[in-house]
């Protein structure tokens, strides 16, 4: 099943990018080629959007992970928008339902738990939904100081 199309529009730099999750070194690559991308696009340094990846890296981790054993494939879109010192993420997962926002929180151990709160650290304004079989994240990630 597709994902459903996003509904952000009008702004300084957009992209628009979907991956199908194989394997988490392939998307930390792909992650940092979209960086240099949008920041291209949106006139920025790379370093500007090193808080973003990092959200983004943790969001597709825990995909991959609470995901892998499922037979059909986990896509995921993200639509990423610059307004002035930010940039507003629109998400679709086909994932299982998972809300990062609301998720009760875990002391961080040798098997993780350190992702969510930095999730929760880097964005604001986070809202999830579920649609039918995807979950759909709005937030935004102020652009990190340059130097």
């Amino acid at each position: 099943m597709p994902l459903p199309t996003s509904n952000i529009a009008n702004a300084s730099a957009r992209t628009e990018w979907t991956i199908k999750l194989k394997d988490v070194p392939g998307i930390v690559r792909q992650l940092h080629e979209l960086q240099t991308e949008f920041a291209d696009a949106a006139g920025l340094l790379d370093d500007a959007l090193d808080d973003l990846i990092l959200v983004l890296e943790e969001l597709l981790t825990n995909l991959h992970r609470h995901n892998a054993p499922a037979k059909t494939p986990i896509e995921a879109r993200l639509t990423l928008v610059r307004d002035g010192d930010a940039v507003w993420c629109d998400w679709l997962d086909s994932g299982s339902e998972f809300n990062p926002f609301a998720q009760e929180l875990s002391q961080p151990d040798a098997e993780g738990g350190i992702g969510l709160p930095l999730v929760r650290h880097f964005t604001t304004e986070g809202v999830h939904e579920r649609h039918g079989h995807f979950n759909h994240l709005s937030f935004c990630v102020a652009l990190a100081p340059t130097s």
